[in-house]
């Protein structure tokens, strides 16, 4: 499976290709990816293959992750999703060959704005 995360917003144009699965994504401090867990960086979340789907897990503990602006746990992701790490955001490109549907999602539930307690 080849995967193209195109990154959008600030870091626009630049194509991170993905090839060995699974990947640990991660970002640094200064907020740069990172494609490898050895490097210094907070994992945010895993990349999978799946019987020809694209699958990731959360590993994110400040809920940085989201996939089309929800926080996600776990679940498929689909060619044209959006996937954000932190401050960082992506739309995630793959040829899909898989008959099956791709795994169900598991959203997080999101902390209530201060100003809302």
């Amino acid at each position: 499976m080849r995967v193209r995360l195109y990154e959008v917003g600030d870091g626009k144009g630049q194509i991170h290709r993905l090839e060995r699965f699974p990947v640990s994504l991660c970002t640094t401090e200064e907020g740069e990816l990172c494609l490898d867990v050895d490097q210094q960086g907070q994992l945010r979340c895993v990349l999978s293959e799946d019987r020809g789907n694209l699958v990731i897990e959360n590993r994110d503990d400040r809920d940085e992750v989201f996939l089309n602006n929800m926080p996600i746990e776990q679940g498929g992701l689909m060619p044209g999703d959006s996937l954000q790490l932190g401050g960082r955001a992506f739309l995630v490109s793959y040829e899909r060959v898989a008959a099956a549907p791709p795994p169900d999602c598991c959203f997080r539930l999101a902390e209530p704005p201060m100003s809302a307690i």
